[in-house]
């Protein structure tokens, strides 16, 4: 189910886009230890905005799914025009306003959480003077969550390009992101004048508990976040083969671009 619209100019990974890239996980046994499931084929070795990858949630019956969904949320409202780039904006969303931006609300609200299976994911660090992608995952080496919210689109009329399922509509996510200053290694990511931030990084024993909190009770969640350990180590692009990524809009400081009005959606 990869976009065949899907597309990256080189220029996109050499600049400072938060928490775009990650490798999602192939440890088939880790998931049936802590899920009690599958783990889907997966279609990409690495996943960027638009792209799929598996998540674990709830679904409307309260059932504990793991399903690839769409890196990128698509909220349940959008217009079939816009829903082709929608992904784009809506990568990640900030701790500090998910619950009152549009495109993630509804979601908040109706405690719409999932888990993000992966190996580990990319920063860029600045620290040799220019930017150098940096691998990131946990002290232990296993794989680990990252904490999210889904959605499900549908329309009327079958998004050809989207690939849209006929029955189940487009299972998509966002990543929801912390501020990082402080943390011994988030901390030494990206530009020193850019505001440091990370992904809401789980492990194992915290993924349960997790899919079943309440909306008033995320932000206290989050705050335990930082204690987890991480490690990077330099991971160049020009060493990686077959990363296939889709087309994020930037801005001239190399942020995704958002018009006025993108900005209150976001």
């Amino acid at each position: 189910m990869t976009p065949t619209w899907a597309q990256f100019s080189p220029r996109d990974f050499k600049i400072g886009l938060m928490c775009t890239n990650f490798t999602p996980t192939t440890d088939t046994a880790w998931v049936k230890r802590h899920f009690s499931l599958d783990l889907p084929a997966l279609p990409n070795t690495e996943v960027y905005p638009g792209q799929m990858a598996p998540i674990a949630y709830l679904d409307q019956q309260g059932q504990l799914q793991i399903e690839l969904a769409q890196f990128g949320l698509l909220p349940s409202w959008v217009d079939e025009s816009r829903a082709k780039t929608f992904h784009r904006h809506t990568y990640n969303a900030r701790i500090e306003s998910v619950q009152a931006k549009p495109s993630f609300r509804q979601a908040f609200s109706r405690s719409q959480w999932a888990v993000l299976l992966v190996d580990d994911f990319f920063e860029p660090c600045y620290e040799s003077g220019s930017a150098v992608r940096h691998r990131i995952n946990t002290s232990s080496g296993e794989p680990f969550g990252v904490a999210c919210l889904w959605d499900r689109w549908s329309h009327p009329h079958e998004h050809q390009d989207l690939e849209v399922p006929a029955k189940t509509g487009l299972l998509s996510f966002t990543m929801i992101t912390l501020n990082a200053n402080g943390h011994p290694v988030m901390s030494r990511m990206h530009p020193p004048e850019d505001e440091k931030r990370m992904p809401w990084v789980m492990l194992a024993a915290q993924f349960q508990s997790w899919l079943k909190t309440k909306p008033d009770e995320v932000k206290r969640q989050a705050s335990s976040a930082h204690l987890i350990g991480l490690k990077d180590k330099a991971h160049p692009r020009s060493a990686l083969k077959g990363a296939q990524p889709s087309k994020v809009s930037q801005d001239k400081t190399g942020n995704p671009a958002q018009s006025s009005s993108q900005l209150s959606l976001f």
